[in-house]
């Protein structure tokens, strides 16, 4: 999801939010109903660029232990950033590969461009963690 899309976010299921932002943007106003909210931020960087930070192990240490807290207490995971297009794609495709062994729903789809950077950091801390075997 985009900014304005997660503004305007109602859903009957039980949910959590992952939402990213750049380091200099402020977080939009998430209306109540969620379950929980991990909100970070980090630049939409597909490289490591010392100026401009993409996501960092740790970025990626939080998700992983906001969704490990919380997949019991929720039916869907929502992931946004600012355009929906890059950052949350890449978390989600790494989130659903972890968890159902699938990410072909991001990366088939045309709206999406996940950020790989995003991807393989998540499921580089997901193997340090314990969660996933990447063997």
């Amino acid at each position: 999801m985009n900014r304005s899309q997660i503004i305007r976010f109602t859903s009957p299921h039980r949910y959590a939010i992952i939402g990213i932002s750049g380091h200099n943007d402020v977080h939009p106003q998430i209306p109540e109903g969620y379950v929980d909210l991990l909100q970070l931020k980090f630049f939409d960087m597909d490289f490591k660029f010392d100026t401009y930070p993409g996501i960092k192990p740790e970025d990626a240490r939080q998700i992983l232990e906001f969704v490990e807290k919380n997949k019991d207490k929720v039916d869907l995971f929502v992931v946004h950033c600012n355009a929906g297009i890059s950052r949350s794609s890449g978390t989600a495709a790494a989130l659903g590969f972890i968890y159902n062994g699938d990410d072909s729903w991001v990366f088939t789809n045309r709206q999406y461009v996940p950020n790989i950077l995003v991807y393989k950091t998540i499921l580089i801390e997901a193997e340090k963690m314990g969660i996933l075997n990447l063997e």
